[in-house]
Order: structure tokens, then C-alpha cells, then sequence
């Protein structure tokens, strides 16, 4: 049971920091587009300085978005480890079959011996 557990908590943190890298990477994406949106609008307005910072600080949190956004789709998922196996069950100790003695009832002993039948066939299947 632990095993098990473990391995959910182990899912669990792989999907948080996949979400996570994913919600940067959209971050970083808005951030670089908005730059590159206002480095465009510069670009058209003025023709100097101001221009060339505002399209590399653009293309560089662009950059950055699009390489976290590629990062967090190609991440591995983690292994799942074995579960540990269970105790194996063992059958119930032969008790033996009922024998009709004549002691009770015909229909009381036909049952007891089917019950007993039953239980021995039961015991083997497993």
C-alpha cells in the first residue's frame, strides 16, 4: 500500500512541475510578444536607440518562453516503481470431509456433506 501511495505523490509532483514550467513558459511568451509588440510600434514610430533594446529584450524573454514551453512538453515522466508483492494466502488446513454418520436427519446430513464438498473445492482454487 505504500508503494502505491508513493507512486501517486511521485505523479502528483511530476504534473504540478509540468503545469508549473508550462505556466512560466506562457509567462515568459506574453512577456516577449508584449515587447515585441511594443518594439514594432517604436520601430515604426522612431528609428534609433530605444528601438534595437526593446526588440532584443523582446526576442530574448520570447526566446526564453518558447524554450521553457519546449522544455516542459519533452520532460520524462518518472518511473513507477515496483509494487512490493503481497504475502502470498494460503489455502485453509484440510479439515477433512464430512461423513454421513446417520446421526441427524437425511436432508441436515446431504447438506452438511454438499457444504463440506463445497468448502474443500473452494480451498483448492486458491
Amino acid at each position: 500500500m505504500a508503494g502505491l501511495i508513493q507512486q501517486v505523490k511521485e505523479r502528483a509532483e511530476w504534473h504540478v512541475k509540468k503545469t508549473l514550467m508550462g505556466v512560466i513558459g506562457a509567462i515568459f511568451v506574453l512577456v516577449g510578444g508584449g515587447f515585441g509588440v511594443a518594439a514594432a510600434w517604436v520601430a515604426l514610430e522612431v528609428e534609433m536607440g530605444a528601438i534595437s533594446a526593446s526588440l532584443i529584450i523582446g526576442a530574448v524573454f520570447f526566446g526564453l518562453g518558447l524554450l521553457i514551453l519546449s522544455l516542459s512538453s519533452v520532460a520524462t515522466r518518472p518511473r513507477p516503481r515496483p509494487v512490493p508483492e503481497a504475502e502470498p494466502r494460503t489455502a485453509a488446513p484440510p479439515r477433512g470431509m464430512y461423513r454421513p454418520s446417520g446421526e441427524h436427519p437425511p436432508v441436515m446430513e446431504a447438506f452438511l456433506l454438499g457444504l463440506s464438498i463445497y468448502l474443500e473445492t473452494k480451498n483448492r482454487r486458491r
